[in-house]
């Protein structure tokens, strides 16, 4: 027997839960928060290595349940309980099954296990002991254990008893297992989500799609407006009508503007007697009331009809002819709206109903335009309706964009739930990292949305007039807002580095040197004669090796010499040099970071500001505290220091001087003109306020005054305050940089701004010149005096002297000295993003509460890594076929009302997690009536729900269950054989793609690769295939996986070939041997191109026409270009063989080579390897070429085509024999 590693269960946790959901969630849960706090959780073995108890009537305990009694039968089937007893296995032994149907023994041990961590014992403990190659000899076994390994990939394994592991419970719901603590903790904040609650959304009929039951036809648009002439006779709005109609609960809703309580006035409105009655006219004519529908969904119906006929009394139409958000002819994101914050942007909307919209010349009751507007927001811009965020957010920014994106993620669990979420609330749930490849998707999707229109905003893209976004704007878009976000948060990411500590530098050093030594920081050594009127000094190795002293032979331990046993300590480098090198790259990426965070501040400011700084004459001034002077003293008296955390910026443009604060520490610039008029008065600047040069220079006391309402604390002491008051200060001119070329216009918006070569300019200078940082502050900083060194100097204490240099950073020192953890692990540089302007571009706000959010140390990372939008994905929206983003509607990008199995399974999966699976979506519940060519678009379960009138489908296997089950006449009676065909294919890709054959496929092919070898060979079978394997209904899936296991050991025999081939002297037998020039040159040519022509046409077994070959060997003999390069291989294989007879080819147990696309994947990564220069670059080209069989047909054609080619470029050719060939390829 095998036995593995002692593991861990949670067979103690409560599983007391009535829902046996929540029971096993729970259990997962606790588990989770203990793999945070434990250490070496991971290292021994992780959640395969964790168990719970699985509930009964749970989704997994149905799965498991077939498997369960399998093995039960094979436990007590004869020839195993005979087994058994000779491995002395006592009768209620604990079996599982794993995966791949080996069978273990877990074996429960009781025992107390302390760890000193966490303080909690593990009371049962189990060893598992492999007993499969016993069992396989058991000949009368042989058949139940296929069975078992058939059903045990189900489940991911199968156990005798109700215990699992954790992972393969997160494995069975399609969730990532956590390979590390920061990965548990995120699944832990997942599972700790509260279910969304959502509300209705009132737009939905209206909004509905094409070829949906409740589709708004031309007719049925039709007989809406004729419904409502009969009902009005022209002679009001509909919405004005029910205002009117209708009694209030109080006092009528306030006019104009949205409130907290809009949602209940409109559905107030939609659902007394007297509108519901006038609903039903409406639902009648359209022929939709349903006397057999429930009351709830006759009363929902109403609703959707009603306001749809409201909407289209005002001639509001969401089928936009653009790719833009245009609600009744204003565009929400118009270029001018850039800056202007979302509470200004919904303002002018509500105004633009109220004012603006009229049909027939009758305008919108004051009281309805809040109603008409939120219902509009809320199908096409809810991220308008979300109550607290703050209220200088703009548009335009990509704070905008990340509530954007926490917007949509919310509604994908819970439409409306955005709107009952805290701003806070739905970033956090945002920035949870996705916890498997569908919630991946679902990412994308709420991100590309967002990204568009920010791009849009900002002119990154251009505003086309067609209904679609383009590839190319797509590309854009998502390119210049993953380079924008990561310059932020790298921003972020640097200035929250800790600043380079000596000892911490030190003790890696001695830890890199001495490996051996486990005692660096114990004081152990001792000096012989200590120092004057002190006792002597007991340090550590740490101490005197920082103290630079350990290698003076003058230290020693009790009994032993430290040299002896460690000679390495005589010759370990200068820790003064690496912590000066530390030191030095560490101001290099604050000054980066500060120039990112001046550049972002000056694009903050309003855009007639930016104009004059882009393109305006620039000064810049420091500031220094000013001092009286003393009438009877004619002496220069010694400049105060200089301000070091802000400078002044001054702007000429068109005869008018402007100027500006920044602070350079928090990032923040304000325009303050009345410094302009001190410069005037001070006679700085001439009449037309262009700077007089004679004028700045200073005076006899080496001082220049101001007299100006500034904050001399934010300059001196790094932090604004409320002392802002006329006073006077000296300045000096740290330069004045010329104009540039270029318009105002340049600078319209802050993107714009922020890419100009101006603010980088400008940036980059005053960071040069005026950093609030010096070398000497950041060395005293992580200098980390040792009690050795400060005897040496005299006790000098170094903390005060520290606060004095960098003032600001006192009280973040004191915390981090304090053990703060949160403190501690953000560094000083995170103490000041707390009230840090490089905090707005991602959340909109700065301060304490933006912290609360998220921790600074964390905050750039998390926010690149989490938001970023998928250059891979974006792509993926376009139809390859036409070239149009097939999820991409017009006008808005309403995605999460959007199909495709992906999005269906994904968004399940998240309601079902996060316990919002009640979530309701009326009109898509409803999809049941399209055509055939409309129900190819429908996701595989819902396809599958509809086609068998079943809604308790739960998965692929149901489906394919059912088409086993279903008459194939029946079904053809109803359905066109392409939509069964269809159905079966993505029923079965989806099986196939979850299957062990895949998950191995995937660990040597990207996913996309396996994805299309899925697609491919689902593409096989039929209805009537199926029908073959009636009674065992896993077996076409478990044969498809087959398939892919046979690739995954080719792919495997293939690399290891190729690799070694690399490695070998290919100059040598058997690779040296050389075919018979008779047999492919009887006419005894003597051109080396004809010889080789002559060679490649004999060996083909398809016949090309020579001359193709002889022209072709020409071309590229004569020429340059890499035969190691990919595109120029696939342009000599399309030459070559222009007409190939096929475009896919499978898998396959008759040869060693892979698939096609399997090949083509593999052989690029393998060309790589390859060094052109070698002697043996041809024949291991060669071999590469033919042995990954990397094109569907007309492998053996190329790959001699290619060697001739790199023979005729040496100015020979030899021809290789076909034991060579097969020698090289690894075909033989």
């Amino acid at each position: 027997m095998n036995d593995n590693l002692a593991i861990y269960n949670v067979a103690n946790f409560s599983t007391t839960f009535s829902d046996p959901e929540l029971s096993e969630k729970n259990q997962t849960t606790q588990a989770l928060g203990i793999s945070t706090n434990q250490p070496d959780f991971f290292k021994q073995g992780g959640f395969d290595n964790f168990h719970l108890h699985i509930t009964e009537d749970s989704q997994f305990y149905k799965a498991h349940r077939p498997g369960k009694l399998l093995l039960t039968g094979l436990v007590q089937h004869p020839a195993f309980i005979d087994a058994r007893a000779t491995l002395s296995l006592p009768k209620e032994t604990t079996f599982h099954a794993d995966t791949n149907g080996r069978i273990h023994v877990l074996e429960q041990v009781h025992k107390q296990i302390f760890h000193s961590a966490l303080g909690v014992r593990f009371r049962t403990v189990f060893e598992r002991h492999d007993i499969t190659s016993e069992i396989e000899q058991v000949a009368e076994l042989e058949k139940e254990l296929n069975t078992l390994k058939t059903q045990a990939q189900t489940t991911g394994g199968i156990s005798s008893t109700s215990l699992i592991s954790v992972a393969q419970w997160l494995r069975f719901h399609e969730i990532d297992v956590p390979q590390t603590a920061d990965q548990a903790a995120n699944l832990l904040d997942f599972f700790s989500i509260e279910p969304a609650k959502g509300r209705s959304n009132f737009c939905e009929v209206f909004a509905s799609a094409a070829h949906s039951r409740y589709e708004l036809t031309t007719e049925h648009r039709s007989t809406i407006w004729k419904v409502t002439d009969r009902l009005l006779d022209g002679n009001e709005l509909l919405i004005n009508h029910l205002i009117n109609v209708i009694s209030w609960q109080g006092a009528q809703p306030l006019p104009n503007a949205i409130q907290p309580q809009t949602y209940d006035d409109l559905q107030w409105l939609l659902s007394q007697p007297e509108t519901r009655a006038i609903a039903r006219h409406y639902t009648e004519a359209l022929g939709w009331h349903d006397a057999g529908m429930d009351a709830v969904s006759n009363i929902v119906l109403g609703r959707q009809v009603l306001l749809a006929a409201i909407m289209l009394d005002l001639r509001i139409n969401l089928d936009n002819k653009t790719s833009e958000i245009n609600i009744a002819g204003y565009t929400l994101y118009s270029t001018a709206n850039v800056e202007k914050s979302w509470l200004e942007v919904r303002a002018e909307l509500e105004s633009h109903f109220a004012n603006k919209v009229t049909s027939n010349g009758k305008y919108i009751d004051p009281a309805a335009v809040p109603m008409i507007v939120y219902a509009l927001l809320t199908e096409l811009a809810p991220a308008f309706l979300v109550q607290d965020a703050p209220a200088s957010l703009q548009v335009g920014s990509t704070a905008w964009v990340v509530l954007n994106r926490a917007v949509m993620l919310a509604e994908f669990s819970a439409a409306g739930s955005s709107q009952l979420l805290t701003y806070a609330e739905l970033l956090k749930r945002a920035m949870i990292a996705p916890i498997s490849h569908r919630q991946q998707l679902l990412h994308n999707a709420a991100t590309v949305q967002p990204v568009l229109y920010w791009a849009l905003i900002n002119e990154s893209i251009p505003r086309d007039s067609g209904s679609h976004f383009s590839q190319e704007a797509i590309n854009t878009a998502t390119t210049q807002y993953n380079d924008y976000l990561d310059e932020l948060s790298h921003c972020a990411n640097m200035l929250s580095t800790p600043i380079p500590s000596r000892k911490k530098l030190a003790l890696e050093t001695l830890k890199f040197h001495v490996p051996d030594c486990d005692f660096l920081e114990t004081k152990i050594l001792k000096k012989s004669r200590g120092f004057s009127g002190q006792d002597p000094l007991t340090i550590s190795i740490l101490d005197a090796y920082l103290s630079n002293n350990l290698a003076n032979r003058q230290w020693h331990m009790v009994g032993k010499d430290i040299y002896t046993l460690f000679p390495q300590l005589l010759t370990l480098p200068s820790i003064i040099e690496i912590f000066h090198q530390a030191v030095d790259a560490h101001l290099k990426r604050l000054e980066e970071a500060t120039t990112t965070v001046i550049r972002h501040a000056l694009a903050s400011l309003p855009q007639q500001d930016r104009g004059q700084l882009g393109v305006g004459e620039i000064g810049v001034f420091s500031l220094r505290r000013y001092v009286s002077r003393d009438p009877f003293n004619s002496q220069p008296i010694q400049p105060t220091d200089r301000g070091r955390f802000g400078v002044i910026i001054t702007a000429t443009l068109g005869n008018e001087l402007h100027c500006y604060e920044l602070n350079t520490l928090t990032g923040e610039c304000k325009k303050n003109q009345s410094l302009a008029q001190a410069f005037r008065v001070s006679g700085l600047v001439d009449e037309i306020d262009d700077f007089i040069p004679e004028a700045l220079i200073a005076n006899d006391r080496g001082e220049l005054s101001l007299n100006a309402a500034v904050d001399l604390d934010a300059y001196f002491n790094g932090k604004p305050s409320k002392n802002v008051v006329h006073q006077f200060f000296n300045v000096d001119l740290l330069s004045l940089l010329p104009r540039r070329t270029g318009s105002t216009a340049d600078y319209r918006s802050p993107l714009l701004a922020f890419r100009s070569m101006a603010f980088k300019d400008i940036a980059r200078f005053i960071v040069s010149e005026a950093l609030y940082v010096t070398k000497d502050s950041l060395i005293a900083a992580g200098f980390d005096k040792t009690e050795f060194e400060l005897r040496l100097e005299e006790d000098v204490r170094w903390a005060d002297t520290i606060a004095n240099i960098i003032i600001p950073f006192k009280s973040c020192i004191e915390d981090l000295e304090s053990g703060d953890k949160d403190r501690r692990t953000s560094g000083i540089w995170g103490c000041l993003l707390d009230g840090a302007a490089v905090l707005l571009p991602f959340i909109g706000f700065a301060g304490t509460a933006a912290n609360l959010l998220f921790k600074a140390g964390s905050l750039g990372s998390k926010i690149s890594s989490v938001t970023r939008l998928s250059l891979k994905f974006s792509l993926s929206l376009f139809n390859p076929v036409d070239g149009i983003p097939t999820l991409l509607g017009k006008g808005a990008v309403r995605i999460a009302k959007l199909g495709g199995s992906g999005f269906e399974l994904a968004t399940g999966q998240l309601r079902k997690l996060t316990g919002s699976a009640d979530a309701y979506d009326f009109v898509r519940a409803s999809q049941l009536n399209a055509a055939a060519e409309s129900r190819l678009a429908l996701p595989m379960l819902e396809h599958g729900r509809f086609v068998f009138k079943d809604p308790d489908l739960l998965d692929a296997e149901n489906v394919l269950q059912r088409l086993l089950k279903s008459n194939e006449s029946m079904l053809a009676n109803e359905f066109s054989n392409i939509e069964i065909k269809h159905l079966l294919e993505n029923s079965l890709s989806d099986i196939v793609l979850r299957s062990e054959g895949a998950k191995n496929l995937k660990t040597v092919l990207p996913a996309d690769a396996v994805d299309i070898i899925a697609k491919h060979e689902v593409q096989k079978y039929d209805l009537s295939h199926l029908h073959v394997y009636k009674d065992t209904p896993s077996a076409l899936p478990d044969i498809l996986s087959s398939v892919l296991d046979v690739e995954v050991k080719n792919i495997n025999f293939m690399n290891a070939h190729q690799d070694n081939l690399l490695q070998l002297d290919l100059g040598k037998p058997p690779y040296i041997g050389v075919s018979t020039e008779s047999t492919f040159n009887p006419g005894g040519l003597t051109d080396d191109v004809e010889r080789a022509a002559a060679w490649i046409f004999n060996a083909s077994g398809s016949k090309n026409d020579l001359e193709t070959f002889k022209s072709l060997l020409r071309e590229y003999a004569d020429n340059s270009d890499s035969l190691s390069d990919p595109s120029v291989l696939r342009q000599i294989h399309k030459k070559a063989i222009p007409t190939p007879e096929k475009i896919y080819r499978s898998p396959t147990v008759t040869a060693r080579y892979p698939a096609s696309v399997s090949g083509a994947h593999l052989l690029e990564k393998h060309l790589a390897k390859l060094d052109a220069s070698s002697e043996h670059f041809n024949k291991q080209l060669f071999g590469a070429l033919l042995g990954y069989h990397s094109f569907a047909d007309g492998n053996g054609r190329a790959a001699r085509t290619v060697y001739a080619i790199s023979e005729l470029r040496k100015g020979r050719f030899t021809a290789l024999s076909v034991p060579t060939e097969n020698a090289l390829s690894g075909l033989a």
